[in-house]
């Protein structure tokens, strides 16, 4: 992901805790992204069996 890559270059700049914050929420978004994505699917799925 190329989030992660941009954050690898300021590792030193930022404190590790601010890294580990973003990380955390970068993870909680993949997640909540791929629930909307199943969520689609299924409205997909019930439009096209009408």
């Amino acid at each position: 992901m190329k989030l992660i890559q941009e954050l690898e270059k300021y590792r030193n700049v930022l404190s590790p805790f601010l890294i580990n914050v973003l990380q955390t929420n970068i993870d909680q978004w993949e997640i909540e992204i791929h629930d909307w994505e199943e969520e689609i699917k299924k409205i997909e799925a019930e439009k096209e069996s009408f």
